[in-house]
């Protein structure tokens, strides 16, 4: 477990964010009554404390955990910290609580140490999973050890940048905490999201309302802070101004923190008794909510950029640099401030002064930069209230974003630590980190991470359109280096792809050597960027373009092997019976499937790892399963005949099992706003149904003579489409079940898919009879079709994003793309399967098409020219039932009759997750110098082997090391492979299937080759 100890109450961080507690005297109810609860044993399990921002939530919980150390009661605490990352993210949340239990309790930590034994992954999975194998699973078996009155503390939980997960921690705390031997101490702002979970009935909590205690007990507290604070000055504040001062601030005790800092700020030499006058010269007396701290904002802005005593380059310093301050993604030190605005180090230094009573200024040169509450940002950022001082982010973060180009072009370079050797893994280098720290600069290691954030949230100009083609043209490289040092690599991938649709070749090709270099073992050793990375690189990548002519004296390898790119699966995911539905959630960060064992299963799209479930409620087969539109629930269609929704993140039977079936469910669907659901059967009928209740709001909608295998709603969710094995497709009114139009007759046999056109206006079909037809959705008239081409079913129809083109899938193996007016051929068919195409979609943006076989492959297609863009993937042992795009296009998920899940990079082929475990033996070997052709292979005391030719291929190595002979390791799970890496490097992280021919014209003079020898098949390399 990695806990973050920057969240601790008292931590170092604490201090430089100037956490505190309350001053001497105030608050005193307030902690009485949370003493009172934390002894009494029968005070609720969970005290949910809200307040407004500023009205000194975290300052009471602060004192409150000095309280409970100073008793031995606290059990752990984590303050949440919207300006910190990691402080941020609720998934740190649970591990480091369990982390602190450990060393609060050694009996704790003997139970926690066994889980993870069994489980290691733990603190990775969702924050659910995390609560019950972290904390509620071993303090179960530890429950009569605790002491009593153990609490738990988690501070400013709205700070936390993931709604989704923070609900289901509040969900999941307020299901468990019942039987645990702790108490939950909580708070934050009364948002919405997290009031709902809160006050939801059902469970034991207390609640207190910060904002709701009377004023006048607030005010006295206030009172008590600022004549202590202020009592330093000279003179200090008559009772009067003390009083008047807290009656500007009313319940905000920020307002009080803001206005003293700005009266007396301690480190700076002002005229205290002056801005005392200017403060209480404020108006106020308003009731609206923000109004106080409307004023004390602009009250202290309007001094700061007094237009008519500062220069307007030193107004536009001050707002610049503020404006910087609130954008940024982590607090900056001046020096990294001044960097990215390009600004000299002494006039960012200047332009802060006026602004030390609203942002934290950390002195010494690593002092880092941040706003003093998080209700400041919230002002700035809302026109309303901050008026001519807004901060448009849109703007500004182009700004942020032009800044980290600059910055990355001025320091970016080859080589950057100067690392004398590829043979040594980073980790080896011993003085690496000093090496870093000297080369990398703070404002280097920020531009580097977050260039991509700014650039999706500014305006996407011409020019930073231009910036981010040099960027890629002459810094990818290097910038990955400062990732790959920094152990920053995993992001790599993801930060490119969230701008891959401005120029999509480009950031398509850069985001797929980037993934591949992060997802081997060449990641270990940095230099390998260049000596592996590249040489594998195919010559049609943008990046193999762009940087090949720059190296010398690297391995060139040839081949077709190269051009195409391995298409090996990297992640596969076994499950315990056969996969017969799967689908992306709407954001493609998870992946449901449904098995023919009757359960259900989430997992994450990129590791692998269950997410949720198994959800165990069906007795049979699930056929169908789908998310809905917000991707909260999932819906599921099985053979028992029911219909069940479930909680995506929690597998709770949401509702259901909805009955009225009386034969196995075929498919299931969200409408489009999420309220229904629709259902086809084996039992002729559609039904739909309430998607909470589970009441048949519409149905069963009779008509078809047979089974109905395929039903749709219309992009409105106002009609309903179906196709059956009786030969026809019907359109129903959602509501009301009346027959919209049809039954639409054409088609001589089964009608195997059915879908809308993406205005509604037409329906698709495809057909056991080999042809597509176009139907009129009103009418049911044959817009166009019968389609004719294929020569045997066609399984598979679907729309192109636009509307203009259909693709299709047959039984003859190939696919078609069609003029969904016209019926011409557009491309086609695509030839390279060698059995039938169950399932084809288009990729979100158009531009390919996917499609998956029963040959157990699946391949990517030009949806222009039926080139294969990627595949065959090759990795599934049995038919290749459904396949689809994530959301983005991106990646595409596979589920097989083979009992396996797989989620492939859909332009290189590339699993994007899953296990990938072997047993190897050792196996060393050495290339002939004197023969190219031959591979001598030699175990530990076991003489050479000569493997003097292979079948078919032919392997030239023009030169080699002459001191280094190549080491490989022999698979004994699969005796076929043979995987080869230099002395003391890191293999390196190409694969390469059969009927590819290599080339190796030059080897690197101090890296050799790395590849796989197949022993079984002859003429099969494998190259790492």
């Amino acid at each position: 477990m990695s806990p973050v100890d920057d969240a601790r109450y008292n931590s170092s961080y604490s201090t430089t964010i100037e956490r505190r507690g309350c001053t001497a005297e105030t608050r005193e109810k307030i902690l009485e009554d949370l003493k009172g609860w934390v002894v009494d044993p029968k005070g609720a399990k969970v005290y949910w404390m809200n307040g407004m921002a500023g009205t000194g939530k975290t300052t009471i919980v602060y004192s409150l955990c000095e309280w409970l150390e100073e008793n031995r009661r606290l059990g752990g605490n984590y303050f949440c910290s919207r300006i910190s990352a990691l402080c941020r993210d609720v998934n740190n949340i649970v591990p480091s609580l369990a982390y602190q239990l450990a060393q609060y309790s050694s009996a704790f930590r003997s139970a926690l140490c066994k889980i993870l034994e069994e489980k290691p992954e733990a603190s990775k999975l969702d924050v659910k999973w995390q609560f019950q194998k972290l904390v509620q699973e071993p303090m179960q078996a530890v429950k009569t050890a605790m002491p009593e009155s153990v609490v738990i503390v988690v501070d400013a939980l709205d700070e936390c940048d993931d709604g989704d997960a923070f609900r289901l921690f509040l969900e999941t705390l307020l299901k468990l905490a019942a039987d645990l031997p702790l108490k939950f101490f909580v708070t934050s702002r009364p948002e919405p999201s997290i009031r709902v979970k809160m006050l939801a009935p059902g469970y034991s909590r207390s609640v207190l309302h910060l904002h709701d205690i009377e004023e006048s007990i607030v005010e006295a507290d206030i009172k008590k802070y600022v004549t202590e604070a202020l009592g330093s000055m000279s003179p200090p504040p008559s009772p009067n101004e003390v009083e008047r001062l807290a009656k500007l601030a009313g319940k905000l005790f920020i307002y009080a923190a803001t206005a003293v800092r700005y009266i007396h700020p301690g480190d700076l030499p002002v005229n205290s008794s002056a801005r005392l006058r200017t403060m209480l010269g404020m108006v106020s007396g308003s009731s609206k909510q923000h109004d106080e701290l409307n004023g004390l904002y602009t009250g202290i802005l309007s001094v700061a950029v007094d237009r008519k005593r500062l220069e307007e380059q030193e107004v536009n310093d001050i707002l610049l640099t503020l404006r910087t301050v609130v954008c940024a993604k982590e607090p900056m030190t001046v020096r990294t401030l001044a960097s990215l605005l390009n600004l000299a180090e002494q006039r960012v230094r200047f332009s802060l002064q006026p602004l030390r009573s609203i942002l934290h200024v950390q002195e010494g040169v690593q002092g880092l930069v941040s706003p003093f509450h998080a209700s400041f940002p919230d002002y700035l950022f809302d026109k309303r209230r901050s008026e001519e001082f807004h901060c448009e982010t849109t703007q500004h973060s182009e700004i942020l974003a032009n800044g980290c180009f600059d910055v990355m072009k001025a320091q970016l370079k080859f080589n950057i630590c100067k690392l004398e050797s590829s043979f040594l893994f980073d980790k080896d280098v011993s003085d690496l980190q000093e090496r870093i720290e000297k080369s990398i600069s703070a404002a280097l290691s920020y531009a580097c991470r977050y260039w991509v954030e700014h650039l999706r949230q500014g305006n996407s100009t011409v020019m930073v359109r231009i910036r981010l083609v040099d960027f890629l043209t002459h810094r990818l490289l290097f910038w990955m280096e400062v990732l790959n040092l920094e152990r920053r690599m995993a992001i790599g991938g993801e930060i490119l792809r969230q701008v891959q649709h401005w120029l999509p070749k480009v950031m398509a090709d850069a985001e797929a050597f980037v993934a591949r270099f992060a997802a081997g073992a060449c990641m270990r050793s940095t230099p390998h960027i260049y000596i592996s990375g590249l040489p594998f690189c195919p010559r049609s990548n943008s990046v193999h373009e762009n940087y090949w002519g720059r190296t010398r004296g690297l391995i060139d390898v040839k081949g077709s092997g190269v051009e195409h790119w391995p298409s090996a699966a990297i992640g596969i995911w076994k499950t315990d019976s056969k996969v017969l539905s799967v689908a992306f959630s709407p954001d493609g960060t998870c992946i449901v499937s449904g098995g023919d064992d009757g359960t259900i299963r989430v997992r994450d799209a990129r590791t692998g790892d269950t997410v949720a479930g198994p959800f165990k409620g069906h007795t049979n087969s699930v056929w169908s399963v789908a998310f809905s539109p917000d991707g909260t629930h999932i819906v599921s269609g099985s053979e028992d005949q029911t219909i069940r929704v479930w909680d995506a993140r929690t597998g709770d039977t949401v509702a259901g099992p909805f009955k009225g079936h009386t034969s196995s469910v075929w498919s299931v669907a969200f409408s489009p706003d999420g309220m229904h659901i629709i259902s086809g059967s084996e039992d002729q009928t559609i039904r739909v149904w309430d998607a909470r209740t589970g009441d048949t709001v519409a149905g069963p909608f009779e008509g078809h003579t047979n089974s109905v295998w395929s039903v749709a709603f219309s992009p409105d969710g106002t009609r309903i489409v179906s196709g059956s094995k009786d030969q026809t497709i019907r359109v129903w009114d959602a509501r009301t079940g009346d027959t919209v139009a049809g039954p639409f007759k054409g088609h001589t046999s089964s009608v195997w898919s059915v879908a809308f056109s993406p205005d509604g206006m037409h329906i698709i079909s495809g057909s056991e009879d080999q042809t597509i037809r176009v139907w009129d959705a009103r009418t049911g008239d044959t817009v166009a079709g019968p389609f004719e081409g294929h020569t045997n079913s066609v399984w598979s129809v679907a729309f192109s994003p636009d509307g203009t083109r259909i693709v299709s899938g047959s039984k003859d193996q190939t696919i078609r793309v069609w003029d969904a007016r016209t019926g011409d051929t557009v491309a086609g068919p695509f030839k390279g399967h060698t059995s039938s195409v169950w399932s084809v979609a288009f990729s979100p943006d158009g531009m390919h098409i996917i499609s998956g076989s029963e040959d157990q492959t699946i391949r990517v297609w030009d949806a222009r020219t039926g080139d294969t863009v990627a595949g065959p993937f090759e990795g599934h042992t049995n038919s290749v039932w459904s396949v689809a795009f994530s959301p983005d296009g991106t990646r595409i998920v596979s589920g097989s009759k083979d009992q396996t899940i797989r989620v492939w990079d859909a332009r290189t082929g590339d699993t994007i997750a899953g296990p990938r475990a072997h047993k190897f033996g050792q196996v060393s070997c050495i290339l002939s110098r004197r023969h190219a052709h031959r591979l001598w292979l030699q175990r530990s005391n076991h003489p050479s082997m000569g493997c003097t030719h292979w079948r078919h291929r032919r392997w030239t190595i023009h030169t080699t090391h002459r001191s280094s002979p190549v080491s490989c390791i022999l698979s004994r799970r699969h005796p076929h492979r043979l995987w080869l890496r230099g002395s003391n490097h890191p293999s390196m992280g190409c694969t390469y299937w059969r009927h590819r021919r290599w080339t190796i014209q030059r080897a690197h003079t101090y890296s050799p080759v790395s590849c796989i020898l197949s022993r079984r098949h002859a003429h099969r390399l494998w190259l790492l």
